[in-house]
């Protein structure tokens, strides 16, 4: 299952941010900036970000979301919820943020 979160295209950029659950139950936000501004601020027309949240600490997020009075209770849930909460540019860095300040375990990675 897989759902834009956010995308822009404008002369000098273009983002690109997606949510997935992959094929092993994980969770995935994946991000791609390019152009002539990232190239200006990074040296490199490409910049890429992702983070990975395991099966196991999901299911912890979907747990403590839930005792927040947020109805959620599967990953359909889940991607609606993060639909509405992070379709914006950004989405990467306020969701790492966000799994912080909950205590979810995550992968991240950024490229360069």
């Amino acid at each position: 299952m897989r759902i834009q979160l956010f995308e822009e295209s404008r002369d000098e950029i273009n983002i690109s941010i997606t949510a997935q659950i992959e094929s092993n139950e994980d969770l995935s936000i994946t991000g791609n900036d390019s152009g002539k501004l990232v190239k200006e601020l990074k040296g490199t027309w490409d910049y890429e970000y992702k983070v990975r949240i395991k099966k196991i600490d999901k299911e912890l997020l979907i747990k403590k979301l839930s005792t927040q009075s947020i109805p959620i209770n599967n990953d359909t849930d889940l991607m609606t919820w993060l639909k509405s909460n992070y379709s914006h540019n950004e989405a990467y860095t306020k969701f790492l943020n966000f799994l912080k300040e909950m205590g979810i375990k995550n992968d991240p990675f950024i490229w360069p």
